[in-house]
């Protein structure tokens, strides 16, 4: 825990950092290892971020993250809009279905933003998805290698020109670094 508060003091400082609204045991094929954020540690490193005037990007892996957070707004500690990244497909969280998706984005606060980040085989599919909705999204190899079913993506721009390809097909566009910022509410 204090190597993550040490992260309030990097220089040049991140202009964004990451909430991680609950503890899991985060699994792999190798074994599963506990995803430890505890609802204190979050309450202090959420205030030490207002304090540097940091943004904060809240990952929530299933919905009980969404009532942590949601705990924090009622209390003051937050407040909307928010930048939820749902994170779907990974073992010990919520798995990577439809109705998971539209019932996480039910919960968040109005007029928050929100983005899907889905790790592994339903990775198009709820991407496409979360961009039909309205939603943002995350590609890349963090979240899949596949391009398509058995074949190997050859990296990172592959993937990102697939979604800004879909996006612009379904009337969506991409937004640029600055109009990202405004979106997310990071002070320039």
């Amino acid at each position: 825990m204090e190597e993550r508060l040490n992260l309030l003091n990097i220089d040049p400082p991140p202009e964004m950092h990451t909430i991680n609204a609950g503890s899991f045991e985060f699994r792999t094929p190798y074994g599963g290892a506990l995803f430890n954020n505890p609802i204190d540690f979050n309450r202090k490193y959420i205030k030490r971020c207002k304090r540097k005037g940091f943004g904060l990007e809240i990952e929530v892996y299933d919905s009980s993250h969404i009532a942590n957070i949601l705990e924090f707004v009622d209390t003051g500690l937050l407040q909307p809009p928010l930048h939820f990244s749902i994170v779907l497909g990974i073992k010990g969280g919520a798995p990577a279905t439809v109705s998971n998706l539209l019932n996480m984005v039910d919960q968040i606060p109005e007029g928050s933003t929100w983005q899907v980040v889905t790790v592994g085989k339903f990775n198009l599919r709820t991407t496409v998805i979360a961009m039909c909705m309205g939603g943002n999204i995350r590609t890349g190899l963090e979240d899949t290698i596949y391009y398509g079913k058995g074949e190997l993506a050859e990296g990172n721009v592959q993937l990102v020109k697939r979604m800004v390809r879909l996006a612009k097909e379904i009337g969506r566009e991409s937004a640029n670094l600055d109009e990202t910022k405004e979106i997310l509410g990071i002070k320039r």
